[in-house]
């Protein structure tokens, strides 16, 4: 996985799954494989065996919630990723997801869910003060929102962490 080299991985993960057919963790690894190689049919059928073998684990609806955003399907992303931190996923970025699968819902008519983009944006921030992306986005989504207080607070944030970035 690490060297990308995705169809070698997947082939010897599908060998080591006959010999432990009950795991959970070869089947989250082959759906990431399988994500990796934009097969997010084959992704879905490992995740779903994974959540049938332990429905209280975070890491396969953390995959599931990825694989959503990435087909534009942010409220089933949003709901994959919320079981995952219910399930007490240790990742921040889930949370930059999570706010951008409310924005992204927002952005397509959904109604307003820029309050819960902010929301996840600064529990991220509280994790990683200085993430630029996520600090980028979430000004982004209080100008959206009308908030232009706390817009132009993060794009002072933002220009002193980068004063070439034209914003």
């Amino acid at each position: 996985i690490n060297e990308k080299n995705y169809e070698k991985a997947g082939s010897l993960c599908k060998e080591f799954i006959k010999f432990f057919p009950k795991s959970y963790s070869l089947r989250c690894i082959l759906a990431y494989i399988y994500r990796c190689l934009n097969d997010y049919k084959q992704a879905h059928l490992f995740l779903k065996d994974a959540i049938n073998l332990n429905s209280k684990r975070p890491v396969a609806y953390l995959i599931r919630g990825e694989i959503f955003f990435r087909q534009n399907k942010y409220c089933e992303a949003k709901e994959c990723i919320k079981k995952s931190l219910e399930y007490k996923a240790k990742i921040n970025n889930l949370y930059i997801l999570l706010g951008n699968s409310y924005l992204l819902r927002n952005y397509h008519n959904y109604g307003d869910d820029y309050t819960k983009a902010i929301e996840n944006y600064n529990i991220a921030l509280r994790n990683d003060p200085n993430n630029y992306l996520c600090l980028k986005i979430c000004a982004y989504s209080y100008e959206k929102k009308g908030d232009y207080l706390n817009t132009l607070n993060l794009l002072d944030k933002l220009l002193n962490i980068n004063k070439e970035d034209s914003l």
